[in-house]
């Protein structure tokens, strides 16, 4: 995988930490199906049992931020923005 996939792979896991309490198997798990994915064998969920809401969360974490702005799960800073006191 690529540097890119990676850190893909990360924002997703820490997207589904927040959803759920994963152990050390769901992780190994996430990470086999993501591989898996990118390869372009048939698509299968990152772990089995989400629900709807769970689903749009996740993909409310991870897709990417618009106008520059992070959505905190993928590494890269937000804009600054000027705090009136």
């Amino acid at each position: 995988m690529t540097d890119t996939q990676y850190k893909e792979c990360t924002a997703k896991i820490k997207a589904l930490a927040d959803i759920r309490k994963l152990a050390l198997d769901d992780t190994d798990s996430i990470i086999r199906a993501f591989y898996s994915n990118v390869r372009g064998g048939e698509e299968q969920p990152l772990i089995p049992g989400l629900t709807a809401e769970e689903e749009k969360i996740l993909e409310l974490e991870t897709s990417p931020a618009k106008n520059g702005e992070s959505n905190g799960t993928n590494g890269t800073h937000t804009k600054k923005r000027k705090v009136e006191t």
